[in-house]
């Protein structure tokens, strides 16, 4: 099958995926595959009940620009597959040694176990930052205080998160350098176009 299958589109849907133009679709429960193209204008017309399915190639692609997970198989001397995982999510390597009969049931495989992964990496990061926002919280109370006009307690919060998933994406898991950062530009310049690294934060 070229295309995802409905478990795992529904999963692609939750975490964000989303073209502006795909041959196929499932529509709401019905597992069946429908080969009418749709635009994401259509789309966004019926959130609810269109769950887009892309070839794997395009979710392969997807789930490495946008959450940096290699994902691919590894084809067997007696016609198995494996699948691989890739990325600093993982701090390295993941190798499944569970044989597959199709390909696709190793990318079907992949998607479920990377998902899962970045689950549970999303949770212990919102934690993280949670504690680091509590154990900095007289400082973060004080420059609000000071800046209260300028912007809302969500708002400095948001630009605080910011500044610590850039420096998870580089890689630099002292995430207080980047918790540090942010709270400079936010004490000096509000929250102003300000660079960290290349990323701007507003």
């Amino acid at each position: 099958m070229e295309n995802v299958t409905f478990e795992i589109a529904k999963k692609l849907k939750e975490f964000g995926y989303t073209e502006l133009f795909c041959e196929k679709y499932y529509y709401s429960k019905d597992e069946c595959i429908y080969n009418s193209p749709i635009l994401l204008s259509y789309y966004k017309n019926e959130p609810d009940k269109i769950i887009l399915a892309p070839t794997w190639f395009k979710a392969i692609n997807w789930l490495r620009e946008t959450y940096g997970v290699h994902l691919y198989s590894e084809w067997s001397n007696d016609d198995k597959f494996t699948l691989v995982l890739q990325g600093d999510i993982f701090k390295g390597v993941v190798e499944n040694d569970i044989f597959h009969n199709t390909i696709e049931e190793a990318y079907e495989s992949g998607f479920k176990e990377a998902f899962e992964i970045i689950e549970k990496k999303k949770k212990e990061d919102q934690e993280y930052i949670m504690g680091m926002i509590n154990k900095y919280k007289p400082e973060i109370d004080k420059i609000f205080e000071d800046k209260k006009d300028l912007f809302s307690r969500k708002e400095m919060i948001a630009q605080i998160e910011k500044s610590l998933k850039y420096y998870e994406n580089e890689g630099r898991y002292d995430y207080s350098a980047g918790f540090h950062k942010a709270m400079y530009l936010i004490r000096n310049f509000g929250l102003e176009d300000k660079s960290i690294g290349n990323v701007t934060l507003k």
